[in-house]
This record gives structure tokens, C-alpha cells and sequence, in this order.
């Protein structure tokens, strides 16, 4: 597609007025009530309710096959498993706060 001086200015002008008119707009109203209560709810209860769950539960596994880690190696690589998934909560616990 070639182009000439003339389009080419003409396309500035066009772009340059819908910049323009978008920036005459007035700014969009604060959030809704329902939207900020969305977030907390799913953002905050249900994310850290995961979270606290989630590291109680891999700390339960981490303890009840702590004895046998010697023995099998599948002990072992669930207890690896169980730590590295705390770090991952922790880590995406201290995101989210930092985030919000």
C-alpha cells in the first residue's frame, strides 16, 4: 500500500482529533460499590483463606512423613514437594498484599 503527502496528513488529522476529542472526555467515575466489595471478597477473604489452608495442609503432610524420609524416596520428594509449595504460597500471599 503506498501512500501519498496528502493521506498521510490527512490520517494525522483524523488521529490527532480523536486523540483530541477522547482527551475532552470527562474521567470515568470511582469504582462501583459492588466491584470494590467483588475484590475484597474474591481478592482478599477467598485468596488468604486459600492460602492459610493451603500452608496448614502441606505443613500436616510435611509432618506425617517426616520419619520415613529416610526410607523411601518418595517420602522425600513429597516433603521437597510440600516445602517448595509453601514458598510459592508465601510468595504469592506477599504479591497479592503488595498488589492490592
Amino acid at each position: 500500500m503506498i501512500f501519498n503527502a496528502t493521506q498521510m496528513y490527512q490520517n494525522t488529522s483524523v488521529n490527532d482529533t480523536l486523540i483530541t476529542n477522547l482527551a475532552a472526555q470527562e474521567p470515568r467515575p470511582d469504582k462501583n460499590v459492588y466491584c470494590i466489595w467483588f475484590e475484597f471478597l474474591l481478592g482478599s477473604c477467598l485468596s488468604y483463606s486459600l492460602i492459610f489452608f493451603g500452608f496448614i495442609g502441606n505443613m500436616l503432610s510435611v509432618w506425617t512423613m517426616w520419619d520415613e524420609r529416610h526410607t523411601s524416596p518418595t517420602s522425600f520428594l513429597l516433603i521437597i514437594l510440600g516445602f517448595t509449595d509453601n514458598l510459592v504460597l508465601v510468595s504469592a500471599g506477599g504479591m497479592h498484599a503488595t498488589l492490592s
